[in-house]
């Protein structure tokens, strides 16, 4: 912060004046939490390339309506928020071996709800889909030439219905996972571990289940995996 300062012409800022500006911030409430994540959702559905700081700007530039997001809340107070908008504790041991460690609690919130709104149908859709970041501070950022965004994102496995489209379950990559644990031979890549975590997670498998059918393309696709479920 200090070096921030010097490069920025300013003076070094004493620990009284931190403590007391500091002490001057207005707690965050809960309705302001509910709102800041609200519209993180609203600009998922209406990104602006400039960076979400846009939104509040007064400026109209292309077809796309800007300086919206102040009518709910001050871009200041937003990004003070967003500053200590924490979901997990940094402490914890799994946060060491854990990439997704930070939003974990989000996604298992995310899985039990997906599961209490739709029951299991009997197709089942699986593949890959990029979430668009290009944070550096992001662990799980990876370059897919073959996605929309190719230089930054983060991956995730996704079951669906494969009528409606509903997701039915997710799971954030966090580097390459074998857990596979029948005598049948292993993949070198992901895909067949991946599919056979996510369907045990969804089917558990009982003598009494019905049969599904898991629709897959063809970087899935393998002998290998035909047999994996055909034994589960």
């Amino acid at each position: 912060m200090r070096s921030q300062q010097r490069r920025n012409g300013g003076e070094d800022e004493e620990l009284e004046d931190i403590r007391s500006r500091l002490a001057s911030v207005v707690d965050i409430e809960p309705w302001e939490v509910l709102r800041v994540v609200a519209l993180l959702i609203a600009r998922m559905l209406m990104p602006i390339r400039k960076g979400i700081a846009a939104h509040w700007s007064t400026k109209q530039v292309g077809a796309l309506p800007t300086n919206r997001f102040d009518l709910f809340m001050g871009k200041n107070r937003f990004f003070h928020i967003m500053g200590y908008l924490h979901f997990s504790n940094n402490k914890s041991p799994q946060a060491s071996i854990d990439r997704a460690w930070k939003i974990r609690p989000v996604v298992d919130v995310l899985q039990r709800t997906f599961g209490r709104g739709y029951q299991t149908p009997p197709i089942i859709s699986f593949d890959e889909a990029t979430l668009p970041s290009c944070s550096r501070f992001n662990p799980m950022r990876q370059f897919n030439k073959d996605k929309p965004h190719k230089w930054g994102g983060v991956k995730v496995f996704v079951a669906a219905c494969a009528k409606t489209a509903y997701c039915l379950r997710i799971e954030v990559y966090c580097g390459a996972k074998t857990h596979l644990r029948t005598p049948v031979p292993k993949d070198n890549n992901t895909g067949e571990a991946a599919v056979i975590r996510n369907m045990l997670a969804l089917c558990s498998p009982s003598p009494s289940s019905p049969w599904r059918l898991v629709v897959t393309d063809r970087f899935y696709t393998s002998v290998r995996l035909t047999l994996e479920l055909l034994h589960r």
